[in-house]
């Protein structure tokens, strides 16, 4: 079977190292922090809470399933590494309002 074009790519996956930012005012991008893409979540860090929060907005902003965005580590700390399936890295940039930048397989 032939995989499909355009950022929504079965069988595509991507690795993005994002800042998050816990208990903000409201959810959305916040431009950089250092090197990274920075992200601010409503939800505080309490059980649990802002990493769902994470993963909600990812999947919401880039029309993909809950499943398909999964935080592979950091899940105690700011700093997360999350992995996206059916996206390109590029289009997870985007939705952070970010260029081209560190993603690894």
């Amino acid at each position: 079977m032939r995989k499909g074009t355009g950022d929504n790519r079965k069988g595509e996956e991507c690795v993005v190292v994002v800042r998050i930012q816990p208990g903000a005012a409201k959810t959305g991008p916040a431009g950089r922090w250092g090197d990274l893409p920075k992200l601010r979540v409503s939800a505080p860090p309490v059980d649990g809470a802002a990493n769902e929060a994470v993963v909600e907005f990812f999947a919401r902003a880039l029309g993909i399933p809950k499943t398909a965005v999964e935080i592979v580590s950091g899940h105690g700390a700011r700093t997360k590494r999350i992995r996206f399936c059916g996206v390109s890295e590029t289009r997870v940039l985007e939705v952070l309002g970010d260029g081209p930048g560190p993603c690894s397989s």
